[in-house]
């Protein structure tokens, strides 16, 4: 039974700027360079069980879009980040704590890109994140666990196995290839939000 629901506006605490290009890498088609900061929000929301307590920390703030590895160029594809746009921020720090009698909860984190985001952004099929089990299809995390001395303390790292930038999203084929797509995207997701909600159940 869910009683309340928790907005954490980790904004701009958690502001998640989905960010097309920065400073450090940019977007290069032919001779052309194209780098610009976009902001939008990422918004975790907690669902808490009546008699549990449940927190989140995370330094992540943004999403960032970068090119990825193109004629030779290698830079960061989609990453989560802070706001000094440090890479490998994408983990969550999740806490539960009960004085009641029972032991075992279930976790489900959802994540929601707005509809902006979902023409240039996929989920993907099979991803693998550490201690979790991944849904496409409902879009959810989830994993089970289980409170001592009525404490329990779990970590979410949404960063890939290889390269640790983000194991959940691939472009779709609306990746820009030239310029004008380019600019077509930031101007797409000048207020695009990615929303997490999670949940502890029983």
């Amino acid at each position: 039974m869910l009683k309340r629901k928790l907005l954490m506006t980790i904004l701009p605490v958690l502001s998640a700027a989905v960010i097309v290009g920065t400073g450090f890498s940019a977007w290069h088609f032919g001779n052309t360079t194209d780098s610009e900061t976009l902001n939008a929000n990422v918004v975790v929301t907690e669902k808490v069980n009546h008699h549990i307590d449940l927190t989140v920390n995370t330094e992540m703030t943004r999403l960032l879009l970068d090119q990825g590895s193109t004629d030779g160029v290698r830079d960061e594809g989609i990453t989560f980040t802070n706001d000094n746009h440090e890479a490998n921020k994408g983990v969550l720090t999740i806490n539960l704590a009960s004085s009641s009698a029972k032991t075992d909860y279930t976790l489900t984190v959802r994540i929601d890109p707005d509809e902006a985001l979902n023409k240039y952004l996929e989920f993907v099929e099979d991803a693998t994140i550490d201690g979790w089990a991944w849904s496409k299809a409902s879009q959810t995390l989830t994993r089970d666990v289980t409170l001592t001395d009525g404490k329990a303390t779990v970590t979410l790292d949404l960063g890939d196995e290889t390269d640790k930038h983000n194991a959940l999203f691939n472009y779709t084929d609306v990746k820009p290839r030239n310029s004008d797509d380019y600019d077509t995207m930031v101007a797409a997701l000048e207020n695009a939000k990615v929303v997490f909600t999670v949940t502890v159940s029983e």
